[in-house]
C-alpha cells in the first residue's frame, strides 16, 4: 500500500511527453509463475498461490511505473500482495537507497492511522546489488504487516513490497525474493 502511495508522490494527474526513463521501463512478463523483464536483466519466481494483475490494466505515471503486481485469489485483504516498482529518484530530495527508506518511513508514519515502523536497514544481496529492508504494520481498518525491500538499479529505485495479513504470511511471500536474479547487476 506503502509503495503504491509513493508511486503516487509523482502524480501529476496528465501525462507528459516529459515521462522519465523509469517510467519508460517496459512492463516485462508473466511465464506461469516466473516474471522477467530484459530492461533490468530481472527475473523473479513468484509464489504459485498469487496471480499477476494484467499489465494493460496496471495504472501509468510520469515518474514510476508498476513492473509487476500480485494478488492472493481471492483478494480477502484489497491490497496486493507483492509489488515490484521502478520510481525516479530524481523526485525526492534525497536520491540515495537510504533517503528512499527514510521516505517509506516517514509516508509510513503519516499514514491515517499511522503505521507503525517495526526494523528499517536490513540488507539482502540479490546478485551484488545491496537491497534495504523496511518492516511496517498498518493497524486498522485492515491490519496488515508490510516489507519494502528496495535498491537502486539503472537510475531507477526498484522496490519489492509485500503486504500480508500476518507477520508470518508476508515472510512467506518475502522468501521469494530469494528467487531474485539480475543478469545484468547495475548501481
Amino acid at each position: 500500500m506503502l509503495i503504491i502511495m509513493l508511486w503516487s508522490v509523482g502524480w501529476s494527474g496528465h501525462f507528459s511527453a516529459a515521462q522519465s526513463k523509469c517510467a519508460a521501463l517496459t512492463g516485462g512478463q508473466v511465464s506461469g509463475h516466473v516474471y522477467t523483464n530484459k530492461d533490468l536483466g530481472l527475473s523473479y519466481t513468484f509464489p504459485e498461490s498469487l496471480k499477476a494483475e494484467s499489465q494493460d490494466k496496471l495504472p501509468k505515471n510520469k515518474n514510476s511505473r508498476l513492473l509487476l503486481v500480485l494478488w492472493k485469489e481471492p483478494r480477502d485483504l484489497g491490497k496486493p500482495s507483492i509489488i515490484i516498482l521502478a520510481d525516479d529518484l530524481s523526485q525526492y530530495p534525497d536520491p540515495t537507497v537510504t533517503g528512499y527508506l527514510r521516505t517509506i518511513v516517514n509516508m509510513a508514519k503519516r499514514y491515517s492511522p499511522p503505521a507503525t515502523v517495526l526494523e528499517v536497514g536490513r540488507q539482502y544481496d540479490l546478485s551484488g546489488i545491496k537491497f534495504y529492508r523496511v518492516d511496517y504494520e498498518f493497524p486498522s481498518p485492515t491490519p496488515a504487516y508490510n516489507v519494502a525491500i528496495t535498491s537502486q538499479i539503472q537510475n531507477c529505485e526498484i522496490s519489492f513490497d509485500f503486504t500480508g495479513r500476518t507477520k508470518q504470511e508476508v515472510e512467506t511471500f518475502v522468501q521469494s525474493i530469494d528467487t531474485v536474479r539480475f543478469a545484468r547487476p547495475k548501481r
